[in-house]
Formats: C-alpha cells, sequence, structure tokens
C-alpha cells in the first residue's frame, strides 16, 4: 500500500475541498492490517467528524505495518467499522474500502462478506468495493497462510469486458481457461447473480439488469478472487 498511501497524503486536501463544498457531511477514516499478528495496531480511526483537519492529520501520519502474510484482515475491519461508527439515524452513509490484497478466510477472519453485506443490509448502508489486483500467482502454506511466489506488478486477471446490446450480454475474456466462477454486483454491493463456467471466455447474461454501473468478480475453485472490475450498462 506504500504507493497509495503517499498518493492519498499528498492528495488529502484536494479530496477534502471537494467534499467541503456541501453541508452536513462527516466523515471518518480506518486503517486496517493483519489482526492475526499486528496487535492492537492492526486497527486505528478517527471517527465520523465536521471538523476535516482531524482527517487529514490522521491520514498524513500515516505508517506501514507489515501484516505478516498477503491477506489482510479486510472483511474484519469492514464490520468493526460499521458497528463502532456512531451513524446519524435516517441519514446517508457510504463506505468506501480501497486495498492491495484479498481478506483473510476464515479461521484466520472472523466474518466473510456474507456476514458484511446482512450487517449493512440492516443498517442501511451503502458499500463500495474498489478492487486492485496486485497478483494471482498466490499459494498458501498449509496451516498458517504464508503466501509465496507474489508478483509485485500489477496483474488484472481480466483482460477484457465488451457490452454485447443486440445479445443483452457482457463478454468477459480471461488470461487463460480454467473452472472459474463469476459473479455480477450492483455499485452498493448487491449480490444478482453467480455462475460457475470453465474456460477463458464466458458470456454473462445482463438483459433482466437495467442501465447503471456493476462490478464483475472472478472466483477460482478454491474461493480466491482473481479479479474485479467495473462495468456500464448503457443501452
Amino acid at each position: 500500500m506504500m504507493d497509495e498511501i503517499e498518493q492519498t497524503k499528498a492528495n488529502i486536501d484536494k479530496i477534502i475541498n471537494k467534499f467541503s463544498r456541501f453541508k452536513n457531511i462527516k466523515m471518518s477514516v480506518v486503517t486496517y492490517g493483519d489482526i492475526n499478528v499486528d496487535g492492537k495496531n492492526w486497527y486505528t480511526s478517527v471517527g465520523l467528524t465536521d471538523d476535516y483537519s482531524q482527517i487529514t492529520n490522521f491520514i498524513k501520519k500515516i505508517e506501514l505495518i507489515d501484516g505478516g502474510d498477503y491477506p489482510e484482515s479486510v472483511n474484519d475491519a469492514i464490520y468493526r467499522t460499521i458497528l463502532e461508527t456512531k451513524w446519524t439515524e435516517g441519514s446517508n452513509k457510504m463506505i468506501l474500502v480501497i486495498g492491495d490484497a484479498p481478506s483473510h478466510k476464515k479461521p484466520y477472519s472472523r466474518v466473510e462478506l456474507d456476514d458484511i453485506f446482512r450487517l449493512c443490509k440492516s443498517k442501511k448502508i451503502v458499500i463500495n468495493f474498489y478492487p486492485i489486483i496486485i497478483a494471482i500467482d498466490i499459494t498458501h502454506r498449509a496451516g498458517n497462510e504464508v503466501s509465496e511466489d507474489v508478483s509485485a506488478e500489477v496483474n488484472h486477471f481480466i483482460n477484457k469486458l465488451t457490452m454485447n446490446y443486440s445479445r443483452e450480454s457482457c463478454r468477459i475474456d480471461l488470461k487463460y481457461g480454467s473452472t472459474f466462477k463469476v459473479e455480477l454486483f450492483t455499485i452498493k454491493g448487491q449480490k444478482l447473480t453467480e455462475a460457475k463456467f470453465f474456460g477463458s471466455k464466458y458470456d454473462l447474461n445482463v438483459s433482466n439488469y437495467p442501465n447503471g454501473n456493476y462490478v464483475v468478480r472472478i472466483i477460482d475453485e478454491q474461493n480466491n478472487q482473481l479479479d474485479g472490475q467495473f462495468f456500464d450498462i448503457a443501452r
């Protein structure tokens, strides 16, 4: 996350200025690492505030921690943030998650994505995942989830998403063929459909969905997310 954090530090004043144009907006910021190895430092935060200087100062003081292995406690951090944030009743709520590593899975994580979506739904929270995929050739040593062979370069597994409006489908072109699962989400995180397929190409039927923004995720046979990308339906 070094590059992403440095860019955020360099541009936080511009981001704050954009938000400050609107009335009655409160912001919060959270950093997370690995709950299994980082101790009390795995999660730090500033609660919702309209004093944006607190947000700026917090971000500019962020320091990297080790994390131990490749996955991080993404799901645990999101779940904790939802529970501990003092939301105003009746307000519009949104969480933006930015990361460069997948979440741990159980038993190294206390919660799964479905737990987060159910909690968000119960609290009427909109949650957007912006996936940044660093590498896909990751293996795990049995018992301790230590990642090996992690490439340092950006490596998107989805080569291309192409809309075919005459067939009401989105063509998904992948880097290689195998058995995969494709999942389709709304921009608000609502899961619309999923399907298993074999090969490097798949035509996702989108005839039942209105114009708008969507997210496609590709999952391998070990239930690891290989890539996730946004696309638009604009008939």
